[in-house]
């Protein structure tokens, strides 16, 4: 019980020692003491609440989100069963929210703000060169809101290149057919119409 309970107090600090918590994550472990699942998660939650609305607050900010991402990491190895996906959905939905002003911005001459959208395709640049380096697809379709960001059909296949392990690259990058709605429309196709012919 004192661990666990000092194992919740590392977590909900002001300042959240990560290191510390997972060294006594590590001797909940050497000593076989049960992992108090629900109370940790509980505290871990909140944790990633509160660091997930200070990279909103201010998404430049690198720090934020690397603590973001590390408490992330802790939780996706000691707790894989824990769901992540209200706060990934928060901090996605500040970014796309932050976009478009992002990019009026960097239209009007914004430095900052172009160097924010320059390291985003380069990021995003770095990631789909691994995805073909894997896989050599034939294409690269964007969906959802990235598929409205026009200069990523011509910034990504020159910030790929350096990183394909080619002498040139030849895959295309292209916005989808049906808009950022795609994905909404996949889901419909899932269920067939009232009035189609029952199989099986």
């Amino acid at each position: 019980l004192a661990l666990n309970a000092r194992l919740r107090r590392l977590l909900e600090g002001g300042s959240p020692d990560l290191m510390a918590a997972e060294a006594v994550l590590d001797e909940l472990k050497a000593e076989a003491v049960p992992l108090d699942e629900e109370e940790v998660g509980y505290s871990l939650g909140r944790l990633l609440r509160r660091l997930a609305e200070v990279v909103t607050a201010d998404p430049d900010d690198p720090r934020s989100a690397a603590a973001l991402a590390e408490a992330a990491a802790l939780v996706r190895r000691r707790l894989p069963g824990a769901d992540l996906w209200s706060v990934q959905n928060e901090v996605y939905r500040a970014v796309v929210d932050l976009l478009p002003e992002r990019r009026r911005r960097a239209a009007a001459g914004d430095a900052a703000a172009r160097a924010a959208l320059d390291r985003h395709a380069d990021r995003m640049a770095r990631g789909l060169a691994v995805i073909t380096d894997i896989i050599d697809p034939d294409i690269i379709v964007l969906g959802g809101g990235l598929s409205n960001m026009v200069h990523l059909y011509t910034d990504l296949p020159r910030l790929m290149a350096p990183h394909v392990f080619s002498d040139f690259v030849r895959t295309p990058v292209v916005r989808n057919k049906h808009g950022d709605s795609s994905g909404v429309r996949g889901a419909a196709w899932l269920w067939p119409p009232p009035d189609a012919p029952q199989t099986g």
